[in-house]
């Protein structure tokens, strides 16, 4: 039997993290000096992100933009230096909706994350259902 690798494992923890809402758990997961780059043209999510507390403010404002979201991992990939996470999400705000495949790319080292990529899969297509005004 093959043997998981340790970014699997942080992975899974991240993602279980952020499906409940345990914004505690970041501090365990990402290094104190961490950064979070969310790719965007004219999204207002669009930018970089220094520490897990701009992180998380990142994070709580895409919640309140949209009236409902859900995400479902398509597939983790794993090396030595880190990890991707493509994955779904499907959100709605107003008649706005949004059926995506991002890809989550994580610089990993001593067991926690270093630095965080957000990429979308159709840049102007989530530029425009993120847009608020």
């Amino acid at each position: 039997m093959r043997e998981e690798h340790p970014h699997l494992s942080l992975v899974r923890r991240l993602w279980d993290a952020g499906a409940r809402g345990d914004a505690d758990a970041f501090y365990d997961l990402y290094a104190p000096d961490a950064v979070l780059r969310a790719h965007g043209v004219s999204s207002p999510l669009a930018g970089e992100f220094k520490g897990i507390a701009e992180i998380l403010d990142y994070l709580a404002r895409a919640g309140e933009i949209v009236d409902d979201s859900r995400s479902e991992i398509i597939d983790i990939y794993t090396s030595d230096a880190g990890a991707v996470i493509r994955y779904r999400t499907i959100a709605t705000r107003g008649a706005n909706y949004l059926d995506m495949q991002y890809l989550y790319v994580l610089t990993i080292g001593g067991g926690r994350i270093l630095a965080a990529t957000l990429v979308p899969t159709d840049q102007r297509r989530n530029d425009e259902f993120w847009r608020t005004h």
